[in-house]
C-alpha cells in the first residue's frame, strides 16, 4: 500500500474567522492489515508492503476520554516478508504508524520469513513486533520505534534473529528485546531512550554485537547499544511476548 488511512483525528485548531469545522476523534479508531501469501525457498512473497509514502494513523485529540485503536498487521504464509518503509528524506521525521494511546501489533506466523522496517517511525502506547516462525528474521534499518508503555521487539522461533543494519532509537520505558541471535551491525548503534532512561532488556543466545553491553563482538568498531544502553540476558529467560501491558 502506498497512500494514508487515517481512521480517526485530530485536527489542529484553526486559525481563521469564523473558524470551519474540524474533525476531533474522541476514541481511536482500528487498522486490521493481513497477507496469507506464501513463496518458495529462495524466492519469497511479498505478503504486506507498505511503502515510504503510506501512513496508517489512528489519533486523538488531546481531550479525549475515550480508549486509543490498535493498528494490526499480520502475515501468515511461509517464505514471505513484511516491508515497512519510512520517507527518510522528509526534513521531519513523518510518522509511519501511529496510534495515540493505542497498540501498535505486527507479526509474521509463517517459517522462513521476516519483518523488516526501514527508516520508518512507529508511535503507539505499547508496540510490539515479532516474527513467530522456524527461522524468522526481524530486520531494523534505521527509524524510531517509541512506546509510551511496552516496546518489545521479538524473534520467537526456532533459530530466530533480530538484525540492526543501520542506526536506529528505541524510546520506551523498558524495551525487550528476544531472539535467538540479535546482530548489530559494526558501526551501528541502537540507542535506546525513554522515561527514566532504564537499559534495554535483551534476552538472546548469540549477542553479536559489542562486548560493552554483554555481547561477543570485542572489535572496537562492534555495533552498539548507545543512550542508556542494554543488560544482556539468555534467551531461555525472556518474559511472554503478551506478557504484561
Amino acid at each position: 500500500m502506498s497512500s494514508r488511512i487515517l481512521v480517526s483525528s485530530t485536527d489542529a485548531a484553526p486559525t481563521q474567522t469564523p473558524a470551519p469545522p474540524r474533525r476531533r476523534s474522541n476514541a481511536g479508531g482500528n487498522i486490521n492489515l493481513r497477507g496469507s501469501a506464501a513463496g518458495a525457498a529462495g524466492a519469497p512473497a511479498v505478503a504486506i508492503n507498505i511503502a515510504s509514502s503510506a501512513q496508517l494513523l489512528s489519533l486523538l485529540d488531546g481531550a479525549a476520554t475515550g480508549p486509543g485503536g490498535k493498528t494490526t498487521i499480520l502475515a501468515t504464509g511461509s517464505n514471505s516478508r513484511i516491508n515497512i518503509s519510512g520517507n527518510a528524506g522528509s526534513a521531519a521525521p513523518i510518522d509511519t504508524i501511529r496510534a495515540d494511546r493505542g497498540a501498535i501489533d505486527i507479526r509474521h506466523t509463517g517459517d522462513n520469513s521476516s519483518v523488516s522496517i526501514s527508516n520508518a517511525t512507529l508511535r503507539a502506547d505499547t508496540v510490539k513486533v515479532a516474527t513467530l516462525g522456524a527461522n524468522g528474521a526481524l530486520n531494523i534499518g534505521g527509524g524510531t520505534i517509541s512506546a509510551d508503555t511496552a516496546l518489545r521487539l521479538y524473534s520467537e522461533g526456532s533459530n530466530g534473529t533480530i538484525n540492526f543494519l543501520a542506526n536506529v532509537t528505541l524510546n520506551g520505558p523498558d524495551p525487550i528485546l528476544a531472539a535467538n541471535t540479535i546482530n548489530i551491525t559494526d558501526n551501528v548503534v541502537v540507542t535506546i531512550t525513554g522515561t527514566g532512561e532504564r537499559p534495554a532488556s535483551v534476552y538472546t543466545n548469540n549477542p553479536n554485537y559489542s562486548i560493552r553491553d554483554g555481547g561477543n563482538n570485542q572489535n572496537q568498531n562492534a555495533g552498539r547499544f548507545g543512550g542508556a544502553g542494554a543488560n544482556t540476558f539468555p534467551f531461555a529467560n525472556r518474559p511472554p511476548l503478551d506478557g504484561g501491558p
